[in-house]
């Protein structure tokens, strides 16, 4: 499981929606020209705004129609949504297809490093030019070792 992350927003006291941020909006019922921005975030706590911090999706992961998966509580000021993974759809074909791809894309990007060591006028002896093509055939066998994608055991580049 990847590392959780999180998106931060507000919510205002008698503006609908959230805001990325304090906006450049005027705060209503204020003597003077005061905006949600300039009033930074703790006067605007105390005027009633709420930041938020929303766990985002993991990857391979969705909610299903009707369903809220996130689970709300405030901490040390700011409501905190996480996840409730049990009520979330996890797509294990899709995650083994998109990390069989990078894991393709990685090999792929190795032996085109090493490309030049199997052309004829190589500057490398006989036994030195047999050694990296071993290495580009373990290269190659990746997808074939057990445990792909998931565990790979990559082979040490000649140095």
């Amino acid at each position: 499981m990847e590392q959780k992350t999180y998106d931060s927003y507000w919510t205002l006291p008698g503006i609908a929606g959230t805001r990325p941020g304090l906006p450049e909006e005027q705060i209503a019922g204020q003597p003077i020209p005061t905006t949600w921005a300039m009033a930074g975030p703790t006067k605007a706590r105390e005027m009633g705004a709420v930041l938020h911090k929303r766990e985002r999706l993991p990857r391979f992961y969705s909610v299903p129609e009707g369903v809220d998966p996130w689970v709300s509580e405030e901490q040390d000021g700011i409501c905190v949504h996480n996840l409730d993974l049990a009520k979330l759809v996890h797509d294990e074909e899709r995650e083994k297809e998109v990390l069989s791809a990078e894991v393709r894309q990685k090999r792929d990007a190795l032996l085109a490093l090493c490309d030049w060591t199997q052309v004829t006028d190589a500057p490398l002896e006989g036994a030195t030019q047999s050694l990296w093509a071993d290495y580009r055939q373990l290269l190659r066998d990746v997808p074939d070792q057990d445990g792909f994608p998931d565990h790979i055991t990559w082979p040490e580049m000649l140095g």
